[in-house]
């Protein structure tokens, strides 16, 4: 399909600690249900920040780090509904929102306002379907841009 649209997709397999493409290779960089999971959230960043072309965009979403985030994540979701499997998330590399904004700056990214992330309705396959909710205490997402340089 991509092919017929005039797209070149490629997929890729490595770690957010190491890229490995050129310096300001992408238009955008996108960490869906990635960054709960990596050894070294500030390496990641600097990662993000060096692949992307200035102006660029980091988009993300993530899991908070809270009791209620553990609670929903590992204990209902792994443990109880058997959404996820059991094992899938460390709740000790969750991350909170402060947090990312503010290895996000390090990086010299700029981080825009973050929303909450949750479950919104069913689709006719009875899937829980997601979206924007008001509050980050459990999911969020949210994007940064790198600046243009002058």
């Amino acid at each position: 399909m991509h092919r017929r649209e005039g797209l070149r997709i490629a997929y890729d397999v490595g770690v957010g600690e190491a890229l490995p493409y050129d310096a300001a290779g992408f238009d955008a960089v996108v960490c869906v249900d990635v960054l709960e999971h990596v050894t070294d959230l500030q390496k990641v960043m600097f990662e993000v920040a060096r692949v992307l072309r200035p102006g660029g965009l980091f988009l993300f979403d993530t899991i908070n780090r809270n009791p209620l985030a553990r609670l929903a994540t590992i204990t209902v979701a792994e443990d109880i509904l058997r959404l996820l499997p059991r094992g899938t998330h460390d709740p000790a590399m969750f991350i909170k929102p402060a947090e990312l904004r503010t290895a996000m700056g390090t990086a010299g990214l700029v981080p825009s306002r973050f929303t909450g992330l949750g479950p919104r309705g069913v689709n006719r396959r009875l899937d829980l379907t997601f979206g924007p909710l008001p509050l980050t205490a459990i999911l969020y997402m949210g994007h940064a841009r790198k600046p243009e340089t002058t």
